[in-house]
Order: structure tokens, then C-alpha cells, then sequence
């Protein structure tokens, strides 16, 4: 389907609808942002708080991890004490047994 423009001229009313041309027309659109209302600076601000926080979240981890490791060396410190604790109690109760056990004997 074909649009035909036409136009019309005259100097009577009547008489200008007798005579039509055709014309064409032929348009352009054009779109130039001047204005974006801030958008893309606040597109840029939001980007950069974003890195921030995400920046902020990885030294938090960091800080929690050094921390987890801190306490877990103190809790293996701990331990390796009550270990040698636990052998030296275990050392004078066989002692005591044997000396139990030796004045048992005597009677």
C-alpha cells in the first residue's frame, strides 16, 4: 500500500480543491541529549559507593578472618598446655598408685 500526499492551490475555495499535486516529504530525526537530569553523574556516584562498601566489606572480612586465626592459636595454645597439664597429673597419679600399691603390699 502506497500513502500519496497531495496538496492543493487556488484562489477560490471551490476552485482549489480542483487541481491536486503530488508531493512528497522526507523527514529526519535527530536526538542530542543536552539534558539527562543527572543521571549519568549519579549513575557515577552510586558506582562509586558501591566500590567503596565493597571495599569496606572485604577489610571487614580480612579484620574477622585475623581474628578467627588469633583465636584459634590461643585455643591451640590452650590445649598443648592442658595436654602437658593432663600428662603431668597422669604421671603423679601412677606414682601415687605405686606408692598405694607398694604400702598395700607391706601390710
Amino acid at each position: 500500500m502506497q500513502n500519496m500526499l497531495s496538496q492543493t492551490l487556488g484562489n477560490k475555495f471551490a476552485e482549489s480543491f480542483k487541481h491536486w499535486s503530488p508531493i512528497a516529504a522526507l523527514g529526519i530525526k535527530l536526538e542530542v541529549p543536552i539534558f539527562d537530569g543527572f543521571r549519568t553523574q549519579s549513575a557515577l556516584k552510586q558506582a562509586k559507593l558501591n566500590i567503596e562498601s565493597i571495599k569496606e566489606n572485604v577489610s571487614m572480612t580480612e579484620e574477622g578472618l585475623k581474628l578467627q586465626m588469633k583465636n584459634s592459636e590461643t585455643q591451640y595454645s590452650e590445649a598443648v598446655k592442658n595436654i602437658d597439664i593432663n600428662k603431668t597429673n597422669m604421671d603423679l597419679a601412677r606414682n601415687i598408685l605405686d606408692v598405694v600399691t607398694l604400702q598395700f603390699q607391706k601390710v
